[in-house]
């Protein structure tokens, strides 16, 4: 089974079809150049120098094009550890804003992830006091903020506060701050100066046809544990994947878990086009005319 990987051939000596679909099913990270890029330019903030004017970054690209994936690759690379003094250190830390800009429930998010749950009676201003006299505590060297396009549910002033709380937050604690959003987190960011000049944004662009896209599928099948090689960075395969994924690395992952899936069941154990062709699956584009419909 030259198309496998080891690991991969060995899990089809060891395991049946629904121990192969579960295999299948779960969290995979396969790393590739745009993420490879961030990740790299979140290694330097880590070990950076603390700043008074922390330069941090701002993430963008499209929903599900891997931002939360690759955020979140770089969390558990960097996991909580106890330090000489006893107490649990939390190097990155990593929370989703909130679903408008609400200075309260961003601090609520912090103490959750610092395991520091707050009181609902807990005024505003003692939860903020908690949250930077913890993130101090647990020397947090890179405070993730994602899905920060959430900010342009509220109104201008509400946006405008919320933003100074990350600004002030940053400042005192000289910390690098990484947000990562939509391109509407671009809009919403660029509204403060002083914010958009220390957040530079790395994008991460749809995938086309072109070696890294390639080379992704190439990966995706050495990873797969089918019988027979399904060959998806040649044709026609490779361009049924790109069309139907919109470009989208998390809807190129669900094609070809969802067909691989299919393949092991209908004993095909390679993916084809006939199998894509007759999977359940509906591309973004598909998905946002039948809620249009409703």
């Amino acid at each position: 089974m030259e198309h496998l990987s080891k690991v991969a051939a060995e899990l089809i000596n060891r395991l049946d079809d629904q121990g192969r679909i579960k295999f299948i099913k779960q969290k995979k990270w396969i790393g590739y150049p745009q993420a490879k890029r961030v990740l790299d330019r979140l290694d330097v903030l880590r070990d950076s120098e603390r700043s008074e004017r922390a330069v941090g970054m701002l993430v963008v690209g499209e929903s599900n094009n891997g931002k939360s994936r690759t955020l979140k690759h770089f969390l558990k690379q960097n996991p909580p550890y106890l330090g000489e003094d006893n107490e649990l250190k939390i190097p990155v830390l990593y929370v989703e804003s909130p679903p408008e800009p609400n200075e309260k429930r961003f601090y609520e998010e912090i103490l959750d992830a610092l395991c520091a749950p707050s009181r609902p009676t807990e005024k505003s201003d003692v939860k903020f006091q908690r949250v930077m006299n913890l993130l101090k505590k647990a020397e947090v060297r890179v405070l993730i903020i994602d899905e920060i396009h959430n900010i342009i549910a509220g109104s201008s002033t509400k946006q405008r506060v919320f933003l100074n709380v990350i600004k002030y937050i940053s400042n005192k604690l000289q910390l690098p701050i990484v947000c990562a959003g939509t391109k509407d987190a671009l809009n919403a960011i660029s509204t403060d100066n002083q914010l958009s000049n220390r957040l530079p944004p790395y994008q991460l662009i749809e995938w086309t046809d072109n070696e890294d896209y390639l080379r992704l599928l190439a990966s995706y099948e050495l990873i797969t544990p089918l019988k027979k090689a399904s060959n998806l960075y040649e044709e026609p395969l490779a361009s049924i994947i790109l069309k139907m994924s919109e470009g989208l690395i998390g809807e190129i992952n669900e094609i070809i878990q969802l067909a691989a899936e299919k393949a092991i069941l209908d004993g095909e154990e390679r993916i084809t086009s006939n199998i894509l062709a007759n999977i359940d699956f509906s591309s973004p584009a598909e998905r946002k005319r039948a809620f249009r419909q409703l």
